[in-house]
Formats: structure tokens, sequence, C-alpha cells
């Protein structure tokens, strides 16, 4: 049929001229992708009718984005499956292009190879010796070079303009600018910005060089990661991020792609710090459409903008999907603007903690003045993730009738006069086995309600004599040794039955939930006594202290793991406090 009889049959008017020029251009641009071509309409460039010659740059934009939608769904529903079993990946860069700017998608070796004859020049010789082409796209490339002084390997980031840009010099000011802010920071969550150079006309940028690839490059090789790794990447750059604003610096272009992972230290680096919507045109959208908000689709600016694209990256990471892969414009904003589904239709989060998804939902929504900032967006992340890496260190119960190494339980009471305390009642959570996939998701602990200004004492009490360590996790993430007093002294076992005093403390601001969480064993504690007085010095640095706690308890977990399931035995509670 065609577009006219096609309008007629829902009742619209027939297609204007330019209307029915763009429905075949488009139909040709589609033909020439399915065949594995580059799409380049030369009849939107050299000939076709008047009306779409003047609305040349205007048509391209349009159809540009509308492909960037559908190829970020068809690369991540049809390559995914060819990955996996052929083992080969696919440059992220090299999306099929209505423009002609960027090749058609091509497969690369494993290992990309190196420079050979009349690759790329030497942009300073007797500094750096170019390696091999990391990667390449429509705003320049990027290179692997050795440091010829330093001994150490680093990314030269080539910043080409395009060849019909009128935005000149300012842009190159702008980004030098921001590389300055970027260079003067050191955090270990952002890519390290080593010097802006300039070579025969061209502008770089060298950066440090992470060599193992990027959180897409695992997605695409492990598929989904485990919510306590992602959202310990995610939260780590949440932070690395507030730094970043408080610079007036905005991303604008977050996603896994742009989340490097160092393999060698299990760290995420933030890189690609806006040098797309740079260098992009004015009044051209910038950013990849699927981890966009919905303001961006406006050219609106502002550090709700990364929000947003980091809630998304946390959803992608924890579920391999995007969160309305199967929308595109207009229906893509208007979901955005809708905000996740509630309840989801298809529940794709169930493998993730509610108290995680309700995190990313917030960082989701859908106008920029109900998302948190990136402060509190990154604190309510990391302060969630803590408490959960609490849960997740209770070993599931084998089953009906099971028996346990020990009776171990934390027992409150909130003090009534001098050294009088009344024990709190526990209660136990709803049953969450119909939401949550519970061989991922760990069971919520019981829970006493405290409120702020009590007093109130904690205590533990086990049938078997043995060791005893007891950590509390805060409203904000923050990990303390609560037991033993002094973690330099030579431990000593408690009697069995006996209840030993952790702790009297009031409560006090902020309220909110928080853990308690003892464990015990046979043996003395496999976590040394320096680790455990770390766990109470003060610290210094650009990083949190909930930052390093989110370490401290895999650290915790591997310790805890070296002994046997039959010696060993870990209890927590949750301390519900309200103002």
């Amino acid at each position: 049929m065609t577009t006219t009889v096609d309008l007629a049959a829902w009742g619209e008017p027939p297609a204007t001229p330019a209307e029915e020029a763009l429905a075949t251009l488009l139909d040709r641009v589609l033909a020439e992708i399915e065949s594995g071509n580059d799409a380049q309409p030369e009849a939107l460039r050299r000939g076709g009718r008047l009306e779409l010659k003047e609305r040349d740059l205007g048509l391209l934009s349009t159809v540009s984005l509308v492909y960037e939608c559908a190829a970020n769904v068809w690369e991540n529903s049809v390559m995914a499956a060819d990955d996996l079993r052929t083992g080969t990946r696919y440059s992220p860069i090299d999306k099929p292009s209505v423009t002609g700017e960027v090749p058609f998608l091509r497969l690369e070796q494993e290992e990309l190879s190196p420079v050979e004859a009349g690759g790329p020049q030497e942009p300073f010789p007797g500094e750096y010796r170019v390696v091999r082409v990391l990667g390449e796209g429509a705003f320049g490339r990027v290179l692997l070079a050795e440091d010829l002084n330093l001994g150490w390997q680093v990314a030269l980031k080539t910043l080409k303009l395009p060849a019909t840009s009128t935005l000149g010099p300012q842009v190159l000011t702008a980004l030098r600018t921001e590389a300055q802010h970027l260079a003067q920071l050191d955090h270990p969550n952002i890519v390290r910005v080593h010097a802006w150079r300039e070579a025969r006309g061209e502008y770089f940028l060298v950066l440090q060089f992470v060599a193992g690839g990027s959180l897409a490059d695992r997605l695409k090789t492990e598929g989904v990661l485990p919510w306590q790794d992602a959202a310990r990447y995610v939260a780590d750059v949440g932070e690395a991020l507030v730094a970043v604003h408080k610079r007036d610096v905005i991303h604008r272009d977050i996603k896994p792609d742009n989340i490097l992972w160092d393999a060698t230290r299990n760290e995420a680096v933030l890189t690609d710090f806006g040098v797309s919507a740079r260098l992009a045109e004015p009044g051209t959208v910038a950013g990849t459409p699927m981890y966009m908000a919905p303001e961006a689709f406006e050219g609106r600016v502002s550090p709700a903008l990364d929000v947003y694209s980091l809630a998304a990256t946390l959803y992608r990471l924890v579920t391999g999907e995007h969160p309305f892969a199967k929308a595109l414009l207009p229906g893509l904003v208007y979901q955005k603007l809708q905000g996740l589904p509630d309840p989801d239709p298809e529940p794709r989060l169930r493998a993730v903690p509610e108290a995680l998804e309700r995190v990313i939902r917030a960082g989701m929504a859908g106008r920029p003045e109900n998302r948190p900032s990136m402060a509190e967006f990154a604190a309510q992340l990391r302060a969630t993730l803590n408490q959960l890496l609490t849960d997740d260190l209770v070993t599931p119960a084998a089953g009906a009738g099971s028996k346990t190494p020990v009776d171990l339980r934390l027992m409150v009471g909130r003090q009534v006069q001098g050294e009088t305390y009344e024990p709190l009642a526990t209660t136990r959570p709803a049953s969450f086995g119909l939401s949550r996939d519970m061989k991922k998701v760990p069971r919520p602990p019981e829970q006493v309600r405290v409120r702020t200004g009590e007093r109130v004492r904690i205590e533990v009490v086990a049938d078997k004599s043995g060791y005893v360590t007891v950590f509390n996790v805060g409203p904000t993430g923050n990990l303390n040794l609560l037991y033993p007093d002094d973690p330099t002294a030579t431990p000593s076992p408690v009697e069995a039955n006996r209840p030993l005093h952790v702790v009297d403390v009031e409560m006090t601001p902020p309220a909110g939930r928080e853990r308690v969480f003892a464990v015990w064993s046979k043996e003395p504690s496999p976590l040394s006594t320096e680790r455990l007085a770390g766990f109470v010095e003060h610290h210094h640095g650009l990083c949190s202290a909930p930052y390093r706690a989110s370490r401290d308890m895999k650290r915790i977990k591997e310790a805890i793991e070296q002994l046997p399931t039959s010696d060993r035995f870990l209890t927590v509670l949750e301390l519900d406090h309200i103002e």
C-alpha cells in the first residue's frame, strides 16, 4: 500500500509531498541497513525533492535519533545471543548510521591488532609511542600509547570537530576547561586526565588507560551483573560525580559503555566526560537515548541528567535490559516521563532487593524536580547497599529441620530507669517470596523499633561458648565495630548462655534503618586485629566512610567464609530508628 492509502485507513489526511519523500527515504535507509550496508541518504544531499533539500539537516537529525533508539534495542536483543555463542564482541562505537559519519557495525577480534605500517602517525614522537587503535567514532579516536618517559600506558583521545561544525574555538576552550577541572580531581572512580595536548592541528586528551574494558563489555560476556557488584560500581561512580558536579562539569552521557572496569582492582572508572555533547551541533540532542532523561530530548542540561542516566545504567546492569526497550520516539520520551511502571507488568527487578529497586525508581523519576540530587542519590544507594550486604552475609537455611551450629541471638532493651532496661520485641518481616527471587535476594532481618532520644542496650547471647564480634551499619552506611571494645587485645571466648553486654547508646539523628550483626565462631575470628582496628580508626581522604565500608563488608564476608560452616554462624537485626 502507499503512504496515502495507509493514512486513509487511519482516517488521516493525505501525505504532503515532503512526507511522501521522507517515507521513501526511510524505506531506502532501512533496506540498506538490513542488507548490512552503510545507510547514506545521498538523495538528501545531492538530489531529490526541493522540500527535502530545505529541511535537510533537520531530517537527518530526526532520522539519526530515531535510528539510535532502534539500534540500542537491536544491539541488546539480537547481538547479545551472537556474542555469547561466538565469543566475538562488537564495537559500541560502530552502530549503523544514517549519516554515513560512522561505519556500519563491524566484528572485531577479541585482541585489537597492533598499529601497522600506514596506521596512525606518531603525534608525539619521543614522548609517546602509539601501540594500537582502541576505538574510533564521529568525534575522534582513542589510541593506546606508551609513555616513553614514565614507562606506563596511557590512552590518547583525539578530539575532532565535524567538518560542517560552526562551533569553533569556544567548544575546544570549554573542553579544555573541563579537562583542567577533572585533572584536579584525584578519585579512584574517575579516569585520570594527565594532559591536554595539541599536535598537527589535532587536540588530544592524555588519559589513564584502564585495561579491563567497559561494563558494557562485561554485560556482553557475562550477562547480568550481580546486584552486589552493580550497585557498588554505580554508588562509587555516583560519589565521584558529586565531586565532578561541584566543579560545574556535567557528564551528559553516562552508560555502561562509558564506565570502564579495572579488573585488577575490581573498580569502575567513569570516562568520556561529555565530549560528544560538547562537539555536537547546537540544537541537536546529545547523549544515548535509552539512558537519557526525558528533558534531555529538549536540550535542557542540569545535574539531574546524570542522576537519571546513572539510575538507568544500574537498571541495565542488574536486569540486562533497557527500561523502555520496546518504545520508540515519541513514545520513548512519554514513557520516560511516566517513570518506571509500578507495579511492573514484566517484573524484571525480581532478582534485586526491594530497597535497591526503590533507589532506582527514585533516580529515574520522569520530572527532574522529583529526582534526588546526585549527592542524595549516591548516599541513599550507598546506605542501602551496605545494609543489604549485611543481610547477604546470612547463610540461607538449609531447610525444615536443619540445625544451626549455635543458637545466637541479638537483644535490644530500652532504658526505663538507671540500669533497668526492658526488652524490646522483634517483629518478622512480611513474606516477600512472590515478588522476589529468593535465590538471589537476601531475606530481610527481624526488626526492632526505637526512637530518637531513647537509650538502648544491645546484648548478644549464644548457647555455646565461642568468639563473638559485633558490628553496626548505620543509616548512612557507615560500618562500626561494637565489640570487642579493644580490637588489639588478645581475644577471649564468651561463656555459653550468658548475655554479653555489647554497648549502651543513645539514639541520635539521623533517623533511619540500620543493621546490627553478630558473628559467632568456634575459633578466634579470622579477621586480624589490625583489620578490626581499622574499622574503628578515623580515616582521612577523598572517599567517604560508607565508600570504604562497602569494601570492608566484602572483606568481612571473605574472612567469615574461611571458616567451616559448622564452626561459624551470623545473625542480623534491623533497628528501625524513627523520630
